[in-house]
């Protein structure tokens, strides 16, 4: 007699991340269909980041949910611009709060221009990291704002000094402000040398038409929170034949994870959980350290991570060291190497060893699933592949 196992439906449990740990051949496919069609079909947010081969994956949830939405990024007229939809400004917000809501911006802004990296490109140092940010608050007590207006206030005086009248005259800022007063001081610099680390990445964005695009476009294409708060489904693809460029893939991604962030704290019902997927996560270098920061905290915002990739070690060591010592889901295919599993050693304890895992049946998993602040252990075999009316399977075949 079969028995099935279910994720309850509970929240807290809900929300726990899952890591699910697979080598080639070993279903991994079918395990994450059969969780995004779940998620969908339970009427639960997902959020499909997705990078690999040509995103067959989205395609199949579309195959199967007709409202799931996808934005191939691949088509220009869909590349998001790069503002910040997720916060909003309302009339009734008063002063703090809209310097509150503009320090939240500038903390992912910056994350992101950070990000921006290259052999072309000074560090940006603690004193340019202070210009930046005041620019930043300054431009995000409006809606609809760019962070393309971050960098034109400051690299054009002109430019600057409108956007500080303009702050003034909101009566957000006096001319006794900090941020007022920082960037009044940059009209001293004539060698440019206070934010050429800013400046840099700039340019650096402009080398590339896929982030000139972005920076011009007025076009936030979806909302996270709206997201979220309406259980929708979304897959954002980024095929591999047409983001070959490694480099260009991470800052877009850590740009749409930043967003993410601000959801986490702008969406109205955190009782809902959101599903957020992102297939073999160790393809990326700095949007790992954006999930790194968060992965502690999304459960207090209903916000679960499932991701996959093929070892801890492919995640470098600041993501390692978070998954490690947060409670959450570990899910080992079969055909995982044994480096994994001696990584798990300690909170598995003596009762399973690795042959364990070599001896399970084809498309088998380990779990590791965490219950009341302890992780209960057992083997199951995958779900069969979901298939359409005329027997062909969705992913896969």
């Amino acid at each position: 007699e079969q028995k099935y196992v279910y994720f309850p439906k509970n929240r807290d449990f809900l929300a726990m991340p899952k890591f699910t740990l697979a080598g080639m051949g070993s279903g991994k496919s079918t395990w994450l269909l059969n969780y995004a069609n779940d998620v969908v079909s339970s009427g639960q947010s997902l959020i499909d980041i997705n990078f690999v081969n040509e995103c067959e994956l989205a395609y199949a949830i579309k195959d199967i949910h007709n409202g799931h939405i996808i934005i191939d990024l691949s088509n220009e007229d869909n590349l998001p611009s790069l503002m910040l939809p997720e916060i909003k400004i309302l009339d009734t917000d008063n002063p703090s709060q809209r310097r509150k809501k503009a320090g939240n911006c500038a903390t992912e802004v910056e994350y992101f221009i950070n990000s921006i990296t290259s052999k072309a490109t000074d560090d940006i140092s603690t004193r340019m990291g202070q210009y930046l940010a005041c620019s930043e608050k300054i431009v995000f007590i409006y809606n609809g704002m760019k962070i393309k207006t971050v960098f034109d206030i400051l690299d054009d005086s002109k430019i600057r000094n409108e956007w500080i009248n303009k702050a003034i005259d909101s009566e957000v800022y006096t001319e006794d402000s900090y941020e007022i007063r920082k960037l009044r001081k940059l009209d001293e610099d004539k060698s440019d040398k206070l934010v050429s680390g800013v400046i840099d990445r700039y340019s650096e964005l402009m080398k590339h038409e896929t982030f000139q695009c972005m920076l011009e476009s007025d076009n936030a294409q979806f909302d996270f929170i709206d997201i979220m708060d309406k259980n929708k489904s979304i897959s954002i693809c980024m095929p591999e034949k047409e983001f070959t460029n490694k480099a260009i893939k991470d800052v877009i991604i850590t740009y749409l994870l930043c967003r993410l962030r601000l959801a986490m704290l702008g969406r109205e019902d955190k009782d809902k959980v959101v599903h957020v997927l992102i297939d073999e996560a160790h393809h990326l270098n700095r949007s790992l350290d954006v999930i790194s920061n968060s992965i502690a905290e999304p459960r207090k915002y209903g916000v679960a991570f499932c991701f996959c990739t093929h070892y801890f070690k492919q995640l470098g060591d600041k993501l390692e060291d978070a998954v490690m010592n947060v409670g959450g889901h570990f899910i080992l295919l079969k055909g995982i190497g044994e480096s994994v599993f001696e990584a798990l050693k300690y909170k598995i304890g003596e009762d399973w060893v690795y042959d364990d895992i070599k001896v399970m049946e084809d498309y088998s998993s380990f779990n590791m699933i965490w219950i009341r602040s302890q992780h209960y252990m057992f083997t199951t075999k995958m779900l069969s592949p979901l298939i359409d009316s005329s027997g062909r399977k969705y992913i896969g075949g």
